[in-house]
């Protein structure tokens, strides 16, 4: 029988202050160039890590680190994969991504994997 796996939801804020912020700065940065696209909105590495963590323990009730590699770009259908360590060292595969690409209100999702995969033990040599 095959595991079914949920995913999560979360809209983030309507217009966080970092991400405006960092929005605003790089369109008047590309105006004075000439113009040119403007660049995609992202939402920080540590605002992604927080809140995957929270869905996280909203959905399972324990409270694990989330690393996660960088910036999430806003753009409907753009994933990254983290990672949920708990303390012994076992870790859980995220896909997040985006499903709502409304700048001022991204709505992001998580996908866990089926299972953890245990902490790395040396061998004996």
């Amino acid at each position: 029988m095959a595991t079914v796996v949920p995913v999560i939801e979360l809209r983030l804020p309507a217009r966080p202050a970092l991400l405006t912020a960092t929005v605003a700065a790089l369109g008047l940065a590309l105006a004075g160039c000439g113009g040119g696209a403007q660049p995609a909105a992202t939402i920080p590495q540590k605002t992604v890590q927080s809140k995957v963590r929270q869905l996280m323990k909203a959905k399972t009730g324990k409270d694990y680190s989330v690393t996660c590699p960088g910036d999430l770009t806003v753009r409907a259908g753009e994933t990254m994969r983290c990672y949920q360590s708990d303390r012994k060292g076992n870790t859980l595969g995220l896909t997040v991504g985006i499903k709502n690409a409304d700048a001022a209100d991204p709505t992001l999702t998580v996908k866990a994997d089926p299972r953890t995969t245990p902490k790395a033990t040396p061998k004996a040599t």
